[in-house]
C-alpha cells in the first residue's frame, strides 16, 4: 500500500515545477528581448556628454536619449525605432543634393532658387519659433504638431521636449556669450532701465533692460535679466543689479532709470559707489 503523504508531496513539487512548455516560452522571450536590444545599437550610438552622462545618439536623425538607468533598458530606443524607421525620408543617398524652390522676395514677388535640406538649421528654427511665440517644450510630442511636420517637411525627425530644453538653453548660453563680448569691447557705454512689480503669488521680480546705440547710430534694446528679488530694500536693489552687471561683464554705465519709489534712492546712491570703484 503507498503512503498518502508521500503521494501527495510528490504530486505538489510536480505541479509546482515548471512545465517544459513554459520554460520554452521564458526562454524564447528572453531570446526575443536580447535580440531587439542587440539589433537596437544598430541605429544607436553611445556616447558621454560633458557632465560624464551616458547617452545614445541616433544614426538617422540624431535624436539622443538618457542611458542612465540601472537596468540598462532599450524600451525608449526601440519605441524611437518604430516611429523613426516609418517617416518617408525619400532619397537620402545625398541629403545635400540641390533641389528647386520659389523664395519670397517681396509681397508680390517670388523668385526661382534653389534649396537643400539641412536639419540641424530646421532644429535651430524650431527652437527660435518655441522662444519667440513663447511656447511649451512639450508641444514637440503633441500629435497634431507631428502630423503637420511630417506632412511639411518628413525627412525632419522631431527631437524630445528635453532635446528641445536644452537646444534652448544652448542658445541662449551662446548668444550671452556674444553679448557678452560684444559689451566688453564694442560698446563705449550702456544705458540701463530697471523695474520691479509683485505677482499674484506674492513673488516680487525684478527686470533688467540695457539700452545703447551701436556702430551704425541705431538704438538697440536688450532685456539682460529677468529674476526673483528677496525685498524691496534699497541696498538688495542695489546689489542685485551690481551681481548682474558682473555677470554681464558690464563696467561702464551712463545712466540708471528707476521710478520714483524712495528704495531706488539707496539702490542708486549703493550702485553710485561701486560704479565710480
Amino acid at each position: 500500500m503507498s503512503d498518502p503523504k508521500r503521494d501527495g508531496s510528490t504530486q505538489s513539487s510536480q505541479n509546482s515545477s515548471p512545465s517544459r512548455d513554459d520554460q520554452t516560452t521564458t526562454k524564447e522571450n528572453v531570446r526575443k528581448k536580447t535580440t531587439l536590444r542587440v539589433a537596437c545599437w544598430n541605429h544607436f550610438t553611445k556616447f558621454m556628454t560633458k557632465e560624464g552622462k551616458k547617452r545614445a545618439r541616433c544614426n538617422t536623425c540624431d535624436v539622443t536619449y538618457t542611458m542612465e538607468t540601472t537596468s540598462g533598458s532599450t524600451t525608449n530606443l526601440n519605441n524611437h525605432l518604430k516611429a523613426c524607421l516609418k517617416i518617408p525620408r525619400g532619397n537620402t543617398s545625398n541629403l545635400k543634393q540641390l533641389e528647386l524652390t520659389f523664395v519670397k522676395v517681396s509681397q508680390e514677388t517670388m523668385d526661382l532658387s534653389t534649396w537643400v535640406f539641412d536639419k540641424d538649421a530646421v532644429r535651430k528654427a524650431l527652437v527660435r519659433m518655441i522662444i519667440m511665440n513663447e511656447l511649451p517644450f512639450k508641444i514637440v510630442e503633441g500629435e497634431g504638431f507631428k502630423y503637420f511636420l511630417s506632412i511639411a517637411c518628413p525627412r525632419f525627425s522631431l527631437p524630445s521636449r528635453w532635446t528641445i530644453r536644452r537646444d534652448c538653453l544652448d542658445l541662449f548660453n551662446s548668444m550671452k556669450s556674444v553679448m557678452k563680448n560684444y559689451f566688453e569691447k564694442d560698446i563705449s557705454r550702456v544705458c540701463l532701465m530697471t523695474d520691479i512689480w509683485t505677482s499674484l503669488q506674492m513673488i516680487s521680480y525684478m527686470v533688467l533692460t540695457a539700452h545703447w546705440v551701436d556702430d551704425e547710430w541705431r538704438l538697440q534694446k536688450r532685456i539682460i535679466n529677468f529674476f526673483p528679488i528677496s525685498a524691496h530694500r534699497g541696498e538688495s536693489i542695489g546689489q542685485a543689479i551690481g551681481k548682474c552687471l558682473r555677470d554681464w561683464g558690464i563696467e561702464r554705465v551712463f545712466t540708471i532709470t528707476v521710478d520714483n519709489a524712495s528704495a531706488n534712492i539707496i539702490a542708486i546712491k549703493y550702485l553710485r559707489k561701486k560704479l565710480n570703484h
